[in-house]
């Protein structure tokens, strides 16, 4: 045991302290480090998202005073304001864009992974709703795509059931939807989270599928949420996966994971380079019921 000082404040306490790097770092390294912020990393952590906003942060310290803090769950400043910066040039640049059906601020709670239990984050998710309403009123908003949602014009779900019978019978009627909106999604998230409920809106289930298959005989490695043992078989599969969906009395909608297969991911309808896996014919059928 020794004395540390608080990660926010310099706060001495007592307590055991981790360190950073790891202890066989080098003396060069070990006196660097002192010149940085306490719990910091040399660069800070920044990802990408599908949003194109960027989470910036740094490696939380073990040692907190325990007053007067930002609990250590919250999204940090720097990320809060580079995010609703890049944010609101993204919309205000795509806001004429044709191609645009809806914008979706959060996917997963990337970026607000305590957005279940904290305050400071389910009030960043309902802000960057809200301010994107401001600036495109024309376009619904999907606050958080997939779970945990809150303020949202269409409620969504991610579902990689990959048997078409199990599918059908979780978004089969009325009573399906209640029994999907009250409890966890299939991610195992609650669906709702900071006191939301079902207020009536659309439900799409805007992730589905993923079944990989790689045609023509190619052996690369490849990754799907379920596979196809050929093209015979992955047919039957994502026909019934659809099948399921136009079966929902409830549904408005759904988004097929996905067009075509990227990098490692192997469950396109098509191959990377656009050319179709079976009969173009077959695909649309699977796809449209026609």
């Amino acid at each position: 045991m020794r004395r540390t000082r608080c990660a926010a404040c310099s706060t001495r306490r007592s307590g055991r302290s981790r360190t950073w790097p790891h202890r066989t770092r080098s003396p060069t390294a070990r006196r660097s480090n002192s010149s940085r912020p306490w719990g910091s990393t040399p660069h800070g952590c920044t990802r990408r998202s599908r949003t194109r906003g960027s989470c910036t942060g740094r490696t939380a310290s073990a040692s907190w005073c325990g007053a007067r803090h930002r609990p250590r769950t919250s999204s940090p400043p720097t990320a809060v304001r580079r995010l609703t910066a890049e944010w609101t040039a993204a919309v205000e640049r795509d806001a004429s864009h044709p191609s645009i059906v809806t914008w979706v601020p959060f996917n997963e709670s990337w970026g607000i992974q305590h957005v279940v239990s904290d305050p400071a984050q389910q009030a960043y998710s309902r802000a960057l709703v809200d301010l994107t309403r401001a600036l495109d009123p024309s376009r619904p908003v999907i606050g958080n795509d997939g779970w945990e949602q809150q303020d949202t014009d269409i409620v969504t779900i991610h579902d990689y059931e990959g048997d078409g019978a199990v599918l059908a019978r979780t978004y089969a009627d009325d009573a399906a939807r209640t029994r999907a909106l009250e409890g966890l999604a299939p991610s195992g998230h609650p669906q709702f989270v900071g006191g939301a409920v079902d207020q009536g809106q659309p439900v799409m289930l805007t992730e589905f599928g993923g079944v990989r298959h790689q045609s023509g005989g190619r052996r690369e490695e490849g990754w799907g949420y379920t596979t196809a043992t050929d093209g015979d078989d992955w047919v039957e599969r994502i026909t019934a996966l659809h099948d399921a969906v136009r079966a929902s009395t409830f549904l408005a909608g759904s988004c097929w994971t996905q067009l075509t297969d990227t990098m490692q991911e192997a469950n396109g309808l098509l191959n990377a380079d656009r050319s179709p896996k079976v009969p173009v014919e077959q695909i649309r059928r699977a796809v449209t019921g026609q």
